[in-house]
């Protein structure tokens, strides 16, 4: 998908912009815009991979579960560059976007901002996954309970030269991670900013 808008859909349970069901995607200055889902995926729903360079991921809603801007599902994979994922929002995890279940995202100078969940992870919530984020911005994301800016658990975490600003949450404004017991996820951390993050 090239230049394209995908603008004002409406799905009955998953997808409610974009359904990209066992793909190899690429999408490049495309805009995802008011787009609605009931249940996952407000903007975009991944089953595949997909690499996405200058896009808009905007203002989308997952109603009543995860991934108001884009969820990634079981093993998906998705390289992110030079994208903005802006005021969406998520019935429970993943206001800006989820990745689940031995997923990967790679997001490079990219910016989540004002999003919004319902649950944990205002930007961005992982569950297993592994993710990297550099040259990243987190801003003025809201999650009613755990990570304002970020919700991990149980995942591979690397973040180098991100900024994190003005996110809010129960517990964890900026970032939250979880790890399970013994297990061997890892978290690593360089060169970021944490200023001005809230947990209420």
């Amino acid at each position: 998908l090239y230049s394209c808008v995908v603008y004002n859909n409406v799905a009955g349970t998953s997808g409610g912009g974009i359904m990209l069901d066992s793909a190899e995607a690429t999408l490049a200055n495309c805009t995802i815009d008011n787009n609605t889902s009931s249940l996952y995926g407000g903007g975009i729903l991944l089953i595949g991979t997909a690499n996405a360079t200058n896009c808009w991921i905007t203002n989308n809603e997952a109603q009543t579960n995860n991934g108001g801007g884009i969820l990634l599902a079981t093993n998906a994979q998705m390289i992110l560059d030079s994208c903005n994922i802006q005021g969406n929002t998520a019935g429970t995890d993943g206001g800006g976007m989820i990745c689940g279940t031995g997923s990967g995202l790679t997001a490079t100078d990219c910016s989540f901002d004002s999003n919004t969940a319902g649950d944990d992870g205002g930007g961005i919530a992982t569950y297993q996954a592994t993710i990297l984020l550099e040259d990243c911005d987190l801003t003025s994301n809201q999650a009613s309970s755990d990570g304002g800016g970020l919700v991990a658990e149980w995942s591979d975490v690397t973040m180098i030269n991100c900024q994190y600003e003005s996110n809010n949450a129960w517990r964890g404004g900026g970032v939250t991670l979880y790890r399970n017991g013994d297990s061997e996820e890892a978290a690593s951390l360089s060169n970021c900013i944490f200023n001005d993050n809230g947990a209420d």
